[in-house]
């Protein structure tokens, strides 16, 4: 991962928009801490009215699909949206869009596209759920996530002193079942099948399979915040627009940034303008965090 200041998305604007030209934009975003702040508690985190109406505008001009650690279910749940596609459990679960943005003369975002991975593991999945509710169930803040096809650990709201008793007992679960793999997140461990598919594998399977089944071209743009977008960047460079999302800098193979959710707002709003100048932005009414504007 490179270790260089990255270019602001905001700064390279003018820049991104050359690269897009008259092609086609396949956009991807993350949900939390990308669409929505990281909050303490993942039932928490809310997507804003102001975001959504965003993402319902862009699914008018351009291929959408959220990318998310999250199950499917609960992501397409907390987005709402039947115009976009989603990609959830890290990619393990994709599906297109069940219908096309009204009066958009699209057809709709990856359409026709669906595939669930690591199916076989799902009664093993149950007994590392299992595991890990009794094994932490007596550390205070200590959260058991379980998800289609793995089970997630969150550990935020868990005192310093009891880390190390945390990954004691993962360390123990994995010995137990090493068909699994764990990825580390903000303040989450992800225990999923250990086979090669992540966030990236998935982006290019819906490039393939989507808009390049078609005969078009589009030009990607990824905008994560976690580690495990950082295989999406991998992914897409050198030909995509991988951009991170992080308040300080640190390692990203992303070629661009952005501070917050606010500025990712911002971007999306000039991303709209460039794809559809002709057409009003939605409503400014909200904002998910101050941020300056593009």
């Amino acid at each position: 991962m490179s270790m260089n200041p990255r270019k602001s998305a905001v700064q390279a604007i003018d820049e991104i928009f050359e690269r897009i030209g008259s092609r086609e934009v396949a956009l991807f975003v993350d949900y939390d801490g990308t669409l929505t702040p990281i909050a303490p508690k993942p039932h928490l985190a809310e997507l804003g009215d102001a975001m959504r109406q965003r993402l319902r505008a862009l699914a008018g001009v351009c291929d959408v699909a959220v990318v998310s650690g999250r199950a499917l279910a609960d992501v397409r749940a907390r987005v709402g949206l039947d115009t976009v596609a989603y990609a959830g459990s890290h990619g393990l679960e994709i599906t297109g869009a069940s219908r096309a943005p009204s009066g958009a003369h699209r057809p709709a975002a990856f359409e026709g596209l669906s595939l669930e991975k690591g199916r076989d593991f799902m009664p093993t999945i149950a007994r590392v759920e299992s595991e890990l509710r009794l094994r932490t169930g007596r550390i205070e803040g200590a959260l058991v996530e379980r998800k289609p096809f793995g089970v997630g650990l969150h550990f935020r709201q868990v005192a310093d002193q009891d880390l190390p008793t945390i990954s004691k007992h993962l360390d123990w679960v994995l010995r137990e079942f090493p068909g699994f793999r764990v990825t580390a997140g903000k303040k989450i461990y992800d225990i999923r099948p250990d086979i090669d598919w992540d966030k990236g594998s998935a982006v290019r399977w819906i490039l393939t399979y989507g808009p390049n089944s078609r005969g078009q071209d589009p030009l990607a743009i990824y905008i994560g915040d976690d580690t495990t977008d950082e295989d999406a960047f991998r992914a897409l460079r050198p030909d995509g627009v991988t951009i991170v999302v992080q308040a300080t800098p640190s390692p990203s193979a992303a070629e661009y940034c952005l501070r917050d959710t606010g500025q990712v707002q911002d971007f999306l709003d000039a991303l709209f303008v460039k794809l559809s100048p002709s057409v009003p932005l939605p409503d400014h009414s909200s904002r998910p965090s101050p941020s300056a504007s593009l």
